[in-house]
């Protein structure tokens, strides 16, 4: 072969190559933004987002954004921009997006407890199974300055804001989070972390400091500190352990210090253990309780311990919600190494002085 046909065949391989490139590119620059669209729908359809009322996004090379999403025809839950980078090439070989950036994603929700559904979104399905969120097409997924927000009967709005940062592979999503949350009867800051996958997740979040209040059992908590752990397995059963402390603690305007607390949530049934000490009168332990199982309502008990049965009369004469009969405050007053058991209803406290064996239940009722 000549010098001049090697020449041609060489510049016509070249000139194929070239051809085929700019097919190539051509094809990605023109089919990669609707398989993008897909996955950027697919994983909104995961995260339980309703795709259905995304506007048309704006396109650039590798790049696409959708700007003010209504997610719902009231348009009361919100996103603000969800941006979504992917490589041109091979998202239509693998199918998966580098980053689904979510900004200003606002979820506004009602929990009403008469409900077959006590807690829904405007826009949201809560998934029954956050370990699908493993299986999003993508490889990081962000949430920046989001929030969700739930109305209350009883305690107003509740709120939460939180950042997001997971990285996806091999079925998994591993990720870091911090949680605020900021209002009358709760507040507290925390970080969460943790890992969701097909057959099990692990989510361990730590608390900074916090406040919470439960007005209709007079229970108020300040200066709070702990952990929650969160776990589920592949059968399907998930449980939350947790541990919490509280610098102050508020029973019935009774005060309280040292306050330590376990938690207990598994398959719907819910226990929760604590104690705490006097303020101000000194000698007196509180032991209170609540608990619930998955078709029952719950119910919160405890019990006092005074060594001096003179220190518990004074203690309950500095607050004002509950007044007890003057014969079981003579009997409180001059017994020694006492014990009170009782049990929280609505309106009401029944309790027992186990100052004799079988010693009669009474009631009192709360101001």
């Amino acid at each position: 072969m000549t010098f001049q046909g090697a020449k041609k065949i060489f510049l016509a391989f070249i000139l194929l190559i070239t051809l085929l490139a700019g097919l190539y590119c051509g094809s990605a620059a023109v089919f990669a933004p609707k398989a993008a669209e897909k996955k950027a729908r697919l994983s909104l359809e995961i995260l339980g987002l309703d795709a259905a009322f995304l506007p048309e996004p704006q396109s650039k090379w590798a790049h696409i954004v959708y700007n003010d999403i209504k997610l719902d025809k009231d348009e009361i839950s919100t996103i603000k921009a969800i941006d979504i980078s992917y490589n041109p090439f091979s998202i239509l070989f693998t199918g998966r997006l580098n980053t689904l950036k979510f900004t200003n994603l606002n979820l506004i929700g009602e929990w009403d407890p008469q409900a077959q559904m006590p807690v829904s979104f405007s826009g949201w399905a809560i998934p029954n199974n956050f370990q699908r969120i493993a299986a999003i097409p993508a490889q990081d997924i962000r949430m920046e300055k989001s929030k969700i927000s739930i109305l209350t009967p009883g305690l107003g709005g509740l709120s939460l804001d939180f950042d997001f940062n997971g990285e996806l592979s091999d079925k998994k999503l591993e990720f870091q989070s911090h949680l605020n949350s900021a209002q009358k009867y709760i507040s507290f800051t925390a970080g969460a972390s943790g890992i969701l996958a097909h057959d099990f997740s692990n989510i361990d979040v730590e608390i900074d400091e916090g406040k919470f209040e439960m007005p209709e059992a007079h229970i108020r908590a300040s200066r709070g500190h702990g952990w929650f752990n969160y776990t589920r397995d592949k059968s399907g059963s998930s449980k939350i352990m947790a541990e919490l402390r509280a610098g102050g603690l508020t029973v019935l305007e009774m005060p309280w210090q040292n306050a330590s607390a376990t938690l207990e949530i598994k398959d719907g049934s819910i226990k929760a253990f604590s104690e705490a000490k006097s303020i101000g009168v000194e000698g007196i332990e509180l032991g209170l309780n609540y608990q619930k199982d998955a078709a029952a309502a719950g119910i919160i008990y405890g019990s006092l311990h005074a060594d001096n049965g003179t220190a518990l009369s004074d203690f309950l004469s500095e607050q004002s919600k509950i007044t007890l009969p003057a014969a079981d405050m003579t009997i409180i007053r001059n017994t020694q190494d006492l014990k009170a058991d009782f049990a929280y209803e609505p309106g009401k406290i029944k309790y027992r002085l186990n100052t004799m064996q079988n010693a009669p239940v009474k009631e009192v009722i709360i101001k």
